[in-house]
């Protein structure tokens, strides 16, 4: 009977093995899928930092904007633009007349 015990001594020990074997590989891939889930959360907060940054950009853009055409108004568009081509016109039949002078 003591050899049998003998026998048996090894076995148990090698089941042990597999056993606490088992345990650290699923203890393993635990600390495995936790270091993969914190990487996404890391991604995650620096996208959110970037958004950020661009929203933040994006307010200081349209401030300035707004600073540069504080009193600009479509009124006053269409009168700057009213002289620019009134003043185009002007010019276009002073070349006329340039040319004309020029051909004599």
């Amino acid at each position: 009977m003591s050899c049998r015990r003998a026998d048996l001594k090894p076995a148990i020990a090698a089941k042990a093995a597999l056993r606490r074997k088992k345990v650290h590989e699923r203890s393993l891939q635990q600390t495995r899928d936790q270091m993969d889930q914190v990487e996404r959360q890391i991604y995650s907060i620096e996208s959110a930092n970037i958004n950020q940054e661009t929203l933040n950009a994006m307010k200081t853009a349209g401030k300035a904007m707004k600073d540069i055409h504080g009193d600009l108004t479509i009124d006053k568009v269409d009168a700057t633009m009213h002289v620019f081509l009134s003043t185009l016109l002007r010019l276009a039949s002073l070349q006329r007349l340039l040319l004309k002078l020029y051909l004599l």
